[in-house]
């Protein structure tokens, strides 16, 4: 994670001093060498995971840090240890913005400033101890042993049954702190900022262009290659486990098949022993990634919403990883029961073959790839893949002669991977085979074959298509591959854009406080507020520009969601724009 986001200007012994020192200091130094952990997997507690993903957040100094609800699913002590964690880090500069879901009278009394939000309106936001007097001029005073928290939430809850009553105290409440000095203490930090002379931009404009990656491409590989290859290995008997249901299936076939003889029966034998080795290596080989890849793409998404690493950079490290599993495994499987059924056993023969059937595994996986990649869940991708895999196999030239394929789809034969691997290997296993027994009574020595070269007419296979077949094959891999990482791009692009605020300038009302007169953009009935600095950067002329707004909302009659975009930049320049509730 420190060598992904950290700047490459940093050395490598400076970044993993970087993660030794955060380790440290959030107390993770026990459970170091210990596995995250997934669903049925052992590994670090929960409060231990939650501080864990400070920690990845940190790597990089942020100043500033958002955490959702960051002590859900934990319990009193696990919560109070995590927000502990979270009060030491501001006393180092940090400024740290959370939810929080139900939290106990202490963990609660360690935040420093407040914010209540209901039915989409400001209730309160100051320093927490201001609250309970805000409630208590409110005529909602908090018996001195409840919890504040819980008295809040009580407070602010629409109580079934009485939702009337309790949206005018939402209203009132809202009202009375916008009349509230709390109020005018907001407008003053927002109009001190206007005097430092600083151009203060909206929110999404501050924020629209995309961080830099921190390596390059081929470092990002190499890092993500290193991950994904220790992920494997620290799962020993998830190794293990495919490993011996390979050897399994590959002894069952074997033992069906075992020592074939060259005869009429022997023909159908070896062809059946042929295609069921390219059939397995295709369905197992696309399951195996249609199985795992989708349940690990909401990780991916936020590391690459997080500018982690680049799309080719991911894709080429799975890619690899999964080939290296998958030539290997298949290799054994095809030996053990090329070995075993009686197929040439020449050199020449056996390696050519090996080596078509593991092109035909490694555009099964092409294909897995795609299908993962095009669909949103495991469900849908083994739903989508059935009818996609059907009839590449039913066209593969095994069931039906490819010349009596019917017209309106004997194009898809073309797209099957699997139809050039069965018409290579039945080249080389029959074309040399020159003496086929013929185990019939002399009247019916007629249906027999005599010569490989029969066995490959009775196909429609010609010789002559080998270099082709392969060529196609591995066409087909790249094609597959392609589109696979065309399709990963087009939905990484269309996330990243899923996260970012669309807003509607023809609802939207700006209202100008950093300047003497108080001018307004027209709108119909949209107003967004916000009144918190929480970013910086330089702007394209090297001014400083800050970024308002830790939080805001939007609302309108009807229901679209707002945006500052349409502002004229000469007047973001002259002034500072308060974007408010109504």
């Amino acid at each position: 994670m420190a060598l992904l986001r950290m700047d490459h200007k940093v050395a490598k012994k400076a970044k993993l001093a970087r993660v030794d020192e955060i380790i440290k200091e959030l107390g993770l130094s026990k459970c170091r060498n210990t596995i995250i952990g997934t669903t049925g997997a052992k590994g670090i507690s929960g409060g231990e995971m939650k501080r864990l993903s400070f920690a990845t957040e940190m790597i990089v100094n942020p100043p500033l840090l958002f955490c959702d609800e960051p002590t859900t699913g934990l319990d009193s002590y696990m919560a109070q240890n995590v927000v502990s964690v979270l009060k030491s880090m501001t006393s180092k500069g940090k400024s740290i913005v959370c939810t929080i879901h139900q939290p106990s009278s202490e963990v609660f009394a360690m935040f420093d400033r407040l914010l209540l939000l209901a039915e989409g309106k400001t209730v309160f936001m100051g320093p927490r101890e201001n609250a309970l007097a805000f409630f208590s001029s409110l005529q909602r005073t908090c018996p001195e042993d409840f919890n504040p928290a819980d008295f809040y939430v009580h407070e602010l809850a629409i109580v079934p049954g009485k939702e009337k009553a309790s949206k005018a105290f939402v209203s009132g409440a809202a009202q009375a702190y916008n009349d509230s000095s709390l109020r005018e203490n907001v407008d003053m930090a927002i109009a001190e900022s206007a005097n430092e002379k600083t151009q203060i931009l909206e929110f999404e404009k501050a924020l629209a262009d995309k961080p830099k990656f921190a390596i390059s491409a081929l470092e990002q590989f190499g890092i993500l290659f290193r991950r994904y290859a220790l992920s494997d290995i620290r799962v020993p008997r998830l190794l293990v486990a495919r490993l011996v249901r390979r050897i399994a299936l590959a002894l069952i076939t074997g033992l069906i098949y075992l020592n074939q003889v060259y005869d009429q029966k022997g023909i159908q034998n070896l062809n059946g022993a042929l295609f069921n080795i390219g059939a397995e290596i295709t369905f197992t080989n696309a399951f195996a990634i249609i199985g795992f890849l989708p349940l690990s793409m909401p990780l991916y998404f936020r590391e690459y919403d997080g500018r982690m690493y680049r799309v080719g950079s991911f894709y080429v490290a799975k890619v690899m990883i999964h080939a290296i599993l998958v030539n290997v495994e298949s290799a054994i499987y095809i030996t053990i029961v090329y070995l075993m059924t009686g197929l040439d056993r020449s050199p020449a023969a056996f390696f050519t073959q090996l080596g078509i059937f593991l092109m035909v595994a490694n555009a099964s996986c092409a294909i897995g790839f795609l299908v993962s990649f095009a669909t949103p869940s495991y469900t849908v991708a083994l739903a989508v893949f059935s009818p996609i895999a059907l009839p590449m196999l039913m066209l593969s030239g095994f069931f039906m002669n490819i010349e009596s394929i019917p017209v309106y789809i004997s194009w898809l034969q073309w797209l099957s991977w699997l139809r050039y691997g069965i018409e290579a290997n039945f080249i080389v296993q029959w074309q040399d085979v020159t003496n086929i027994t013929c185990e019939y009574s002399q009247a019916d020595q007629i249906r027999c074959f005599t010569n490989g070269q029969q066995v490959l007419d009775r196909y429609k296979f010609d010789p002559d298509n080998f270099g082709f077949n392969v060529g196609m094959i591995a066409m087909l891999c790249v094609l597959y591959h392609i589109l696979a990482i065309v399709v990963l791009h087009m939905r990484s692009v269309r996330h990243a854009q899923s996260k970012t605020l669309k807003i509607d300038t023809k609802k939207l009302k700006i209202v100008n406080i950093g300047h003497d007169t108080n001018e307004e953009l027209k709108a119909n009935d949209v107003t967004i507020k916000t009144n918190t600095c929480i970013n910086s950067k330089n702007d394209s002329n090297g001014k400083s520009v800050k970024a308002i707004g830790s939080s805001f909302s939007a609302a309108a009659a009807d229901h679209s969601v707002a945006s500052a975009n349409g502002i004229n930049n000469q007047d973001l320049n002259k002034k500072i724009w308060e974007i408010t509730p109504m």
